[in-house]
């Protein structure tokens, strides 16, 4: 997927700041004539958006050209990112209560499952 035409964003960009502005130009005529006076954080809150829209428009416009390739991104966490987990203790109390039992033949599906799978990769 390579970058789309720079023409047709810029002009959507441009309209939506220039409709944002707009937006922002009509709320202040309207708040001026109100009999509770203008609201004029909510009026320059209009321009904060049209701004907003031309930075992520220069921000999108700065990424690299590259095509993204399939299969290029990481399938799998790095070795070492995350901590270590911690092993699961059974104690002889835990055989009494069926949802441990139930806990521990899951874990243990799980755990087959997942060497199942690192083997098929191989």
């Amino acid at each position: 997927m390579t970058q789309p035409s720079s023409k047709v964003p810029a002009a959507v960009a441009g309209l939506v700041a220039a409709g944002l502005l707009t937006t922002g130009v009509v709320h202040g005529v309207r708040a001026a004539d109100s009999t509770a006076g203008p609201d004029w954080l909510l009026v320059m809150l209009w321009p904060v958006f049209a701004a907003f829209v031309l930075v992520a428009y220069l921000a999108w416009r700065a990424l690299p050209g590259r095509p993204i390739r399939q299969g290029t991104l990481p399938t799998e966490i790095p070795a070492g990112l995350l901590p270590p987990r911690r092993e699961a203790t059974v104690t002889t109390d835990d055989l009494d209560d069926p949802t441990a039992i139930a806990m521990l033949h899951y874990n243990v599906r799980l755990t087959d499952l997942a060497e199942h799978e690192r083997r098929r990769r191989r």
